[in-house]
């Protein structure tokens, strides 16, 4: 059950930063159960559509800055299989996962 779906395009979905789901898979930062809820609710709506994702319109910054841009990461069927565990996961069992890591 692969969705074609890339680590920004979940990042749009959920309604955080593609970094925040970078520090997620890589193991170094905690997120926060808001952030976990938001990726649940992102994935359960790709699952539930077959179809492929609407492209976002673009928007105009509102800091102009040099923005270096970064591959598209493909997520599997095990990153998300993973990141559904980690939602899944009580309080405690993220802070012994967490631990485990360090």
């Amino acid at each position: 059950m692969k969705h074609g779906l890339t680590l920004k395009k979940l990042a749009e979905l959920a309604k955080i930063s593609h970094e925040t789901i970078r520090r997620i898979e890589a193991g170094t930062g905690k997120p926060q159960k808001r952030i976990l809820g938001k990726l649940q609710g992102a994935i359960k709506a790709v699952e539930g559509k077959p179809e492929p994702l609407a492209k976002p319109r673009e928007v105009k910054p509102v800091i102009k800055r040099k923005v270096t841009k970064a591959s598209p990461i493909e997520l599997t069927n095990l990153d998300l299989e993973l990141i559904q565990r980690v939602l899944n996961m009580s309080d405690r069992e993220r802070v012994e996962l967490l631990s485990t890591m360090i």
